[in-house]
């Protein structure tokens, strides 16, 4: 795949064409200006929008010719970040991604939004390797940080703050929102109220992340609404989740639904439910946990008639040094030594893949970039 070089500056002037580092464009004569098929690069630096408006990424590009945005410092593909900051209204997002299959990489916005700070609506586009922090920290809005409302959309490799501190326990208050197949992975998510949420869940997967609660209050690392149809239900495997009090809060379909969830490999610690499904008043079908690990959760889980296998009570902590953020597995004996090589592949048909469970992470030091999240 060849791409057409593009350059973005804080230095640009506005009437230059993008085509070197010296004839930098803008950031907002990028988004009115690209083309499906360039890699853009946006060097290092603060871009900040003082207008009522949002930057909305709207080309459509296709799979063979995509549109990359990525972060720089000195080099291109040195892996540095460029940085956004927002002053526009209170209910705009800061980036709107509305155009087919935009990869955004390499990116740091941070704003208070009463709503949301990045909307990701083009088919297929992704937000990569990118920090975004939602600061607003009141109680009277259910704000988020990335919302995903596209067919096939992905948030890999992400850190997600959101500061919201309200009590609203939905789907929406969350720090990443999904809705139609979306694929969440890799992410360090730290969130008071939602890490994940989903509404009408749709072939969401939810796979390798670390997410992070607040220790109090009434919260949940997952939540999910049922799908609108009989297929479509989420995968949620291999994720690390502490500090809520709720690790995932799940609804489950009827006899009318012929949907299937697996739950599995997935570690929940310092929680007061592990996992809880929202039991309708039929039976529920289509949620199966397996190969799930608690450590000091006064209890581990609530699902009534749903499936659940193999479940691990963990009599140690698992995990190598939670106080400097190192949620990777430990060896200690009844922690992380119970974790290792126990867990179950998707289709359950194999006994010689036996994956670690969690997501074997490490948050990044105080003001560092790089995210480690070592998925199974």
């Amino acid at each position: 795949m060849s791409l057409t070089n593009r350059y973005v500056s804080v230095a640009g002037d506005g009437d230059s064409s993008g085509d070197s580092e010296e004839n930098a464009w803008t950031l907002e004569e990028a988004v009115a200006g690209y083309a499906a098929g360039q890699h853009i690069w946006i060097k290092a630096g603060t871009y900040t929008l003082n207008n009522a408006g949002t930057l909305d990424m709207d080309v459509d590009a296709g799979d063979a010719t995509p549109v990359i945005w990525e972060g720089y410092t000195t080099t291109i593909g040195d892996g540095g970040r460029a940085t956004f900051r927002g002053t526009n209204g209170t209910y705009a997002a800061w980036l709107t991604i509305s155009g087919k299959y935009n990869y955004v990489s390499g990116i740091d916005i941070a704003k208070s939004n009463l709503n949301m700070v990045v909307t990701i609506s083009g088919n297929g586009s992704m937000l990569l390797n990118s920090k975004v922090e939602n600061t607003y920290s009141g109680s009277t809005h259910a704000s988020y940080g990335v919302y995903c409302d596209a067919t096939y959309a992905s948030v890999v490799g992400c850190h997600v703050i959101r500061n919201n501190t309200s009590s609203t326990f939905v789907a929406g208050a969350a720090a990443i929102y999904c809705s139609k197949y979306t694929h969440v992975s890799g992410c360090l998510i730290e969130s008071p109220t939602v890490g994940i949420g989903t509404a009408a869940g749709r072939c969401i997967t939810i796979k390798g992340n670390l997410i992070i609660g607040p220790d109090s209050g009434t919260n949940a690392g997952i939540y999910t609404t049922p799908p609108y149809s009989n297929v479509g239900y989420p995968i949620i495997e291999n994720n690390t989740i502490h500090g809520f009090s709720t690790g995932m809060a799940l609804t489950g379909g009827d006899n009318t639904r012929s949907g299937f969830t697996p739950v599995i490999n997935n570690i929940i610690s310092t929680a007061t439910t592990g996992i809880a499904l929202d039991k309708p008043s039929t039976l529920v079908l289509g949620i199966m946990l397996k190969n799930n690990a608690f450590y000091d959760c006064t209890t581990e889980t609530d699902v009534g008639n749903a499936i659940e296998l193999d479940s691990i009570s963990l009599t140690a902590d698992p995990f190598e040094d939670e106080s400097t953020g190192d949620y990777r597995i430990n060896d200690t004996a009844g922690g992380g030594a119970l974790c290792r090589n126990v867990g179950t592949g998707l289709f359950f048909g194999s006994d010689t893949y036996r994956p670690d469970l969690g997501a074997l992470a490490r948050v990044p030091a105080s003001g560092g970039n790089v995210i480690v999240i070592e998925d199974n």
